[in-house]
């Protein structure tokens, strides 16, 4: 290719690239997954200075127009995810037109760039539900075998009077993300073809392993009574836990002496990150959020048939599993029973529909046994189920219904009792919340 047409095409790839990923990395840097994008980044910066300028491969040419593609069916299905996968390649693809690769570390930098995408809701909530009660369990088993008296229920680890609930956040299940970005970096610089794959198998051992030295130590902290300490260190062990899992695999079977941060790699990755950040800021502002739902949360009733509602505020760990636009609690009670409304809307029906109680309640740690669906005023639907954790059990009852009137997106109303009271009672009030809020009957 000529070096004026060469430069032109370098040039479209990396603001494509910056158009698709722009607004995503804006909003990264506002929740958790800013350590992982950099990580991501880091691993294919040591990946290109580790290269020995081998011969280019003919199979990195089809990321430029795999990725068109995938961008026009992100846009006819509206799979926001597929157009950030187009975003992802087409950076591989930059990076390819810059530095020459060999083909395992085309396919490494191209895994890297692809593991910023984060998996859908759904895949990663029940992946993190699986792996927190298997942790779970190998943790029980080593205390046990150690002679700790520790036990069993579900995702629930008791000690002594003590219980810590290894929920989403705890399970692990970011941390595979770091230790298989380490892994094929790992792979992409080890000097044989049988540590490129041992790199690459010690991924998920890795992430396990270093996650159960954080619940121990998280635990140990609970049981000697210092939640305060146990609090501030589960955060923090959660970012040191995110490097030393994306930095195990490297030191283990890279040797670094090969890193060569050159100028040569230095004067190309800065100007495509200079374009990226250009156009990625200006498609986030040019591109504004749709209006076409209602602007501010929905008013909550203060008094519904007897029950009088007073306003309660949602944990942190909650909202972020909820991630939803608009979310309102209120506890309602009377002389009989008392129980806790929230109210969730997600302007993106495809986002609500990932969140329901039962995925929430699992992704928190909390045992849940399905009872029943059942449609329920006009064209909603009505969920109930039953959640324990710690030998508590609450009923659950959930009422999900798409464009409510004026609220455009999904609307999501759950009503949370003891397991005690009377199941009709909690149909009554739900069906009475619901027609105050809607307008609506049953």
């Amino acid at each position: 290719m000529q070096p004026f047409l060469h430069k032109r095409f370098v040039l479209v790839q990396s603001s494509a690239a910056g158009l698709l990923l722009g607004p995503y990395f804006a909003v990264s840097v506002f929740n958790e997954r800013w350590p992982l994008l950099a990580l991501a980044l880091a691993s294919m910066i040591l990946i290109l200075a580790g290269q020995r300028t081998p011969p280019r491969h003919q199979t990195i040419s089809w990321l430029t127009p795999l990725a068109t593609v995938l961008v026009a069916f992100g846009l006819i299905f509206g799979l926001d995810k597929l157009l950030l996968v187009s975003g992802a390649l087409f950076l591989s693809g930059t990076l390819f037109s810059l530095f020459p690769v060999s083909r395992l570390a085309a396919f490494s930098v191209i895994g890297c760039a692809c593991l910023m995408v984060p998996l859908p809701t759904a895949i990663e909530t029940n992946l993190a539900n699986e792996l927190a009660e298997i942790e779970a369990a190998v943790f029980v088993i080593i205390g046990q075998a150690a002679g700790l008296p520790v036990r069993l229920s579900g995702a629930q680890v008791f000690f002594e009077q003590s219980v810590v609930t290894i929920n989403q956040d705890c399970s692990g299940t970011l941390l595979l993300v770091p230790a298989a970005l380490g892994a094929m970096t790992a792979a992409a610089l080890a000097g044989t073809r049988k540590s490129a794959l041992a790199a690459i198998a010690s991924a998920a051992p890795i992430a396990l392993l270093i996650n159960l030295a954080r619940i121990g130590i998280v635990l140990a902290l609970i049981a000697s009574g210092d939640f305060a300490a146990a609090d501030a260190w589960h955060d923090g062990l959660g970012f040191f836990a995110l490097t030393v899992s994306w930095a195990v695999p490297i030191l283990m079977f890279t040797n670094l002496n090969t890193i060569q941060f050159t100028r040569p790699v230095a004067a190309n990755v800065m100007p495509i990150a200079a374009v990226m950040i250009i156009v990625g800021l200006a498609s986030g502002l040019a591109i504004p959020l749709k209006r076409d739902v209602q602007a501010g949360p929905f008013k909550l009733p203060a008094y519904v048939n007897g029950w009088v509602a007073e306003d309660i505020g949602i944990p942190t760990q909650e909202l972020k599993i909820l991630n939803a636009n608009h979310t309102s609690r209120q506890r309602f009670t009377s002389n009989r029973h008392e129980f806790v409304v929230t109210a969730i809307q997600h302007f993106d029906p495809r986002i609500g529909r990932e969140h329901s109680s039962e995925r929430c309640f699992k992704a928190m740690g909390w045992q849940v046994e399905m009872l029943g669906r059942q449609p329920f005023n006009g064209n909603g639907k009505l969920t109930y189920l039953t959640a324990t954790s710690g030998g508590y059990t609450q009923s659950v009852l959930e009422f999900e219904m798409l464009h409510a009137q004026s609220m455009a997106g999904f609307i999501r109303i759950q009503l949370v009792a003891d397991a005690a009271t009377p199941h009709k009672d909690q149909l009554d009030f739900l069906s009475a919340f619901v027609a105050n809020i809607f307008g609506e009957t049953s």
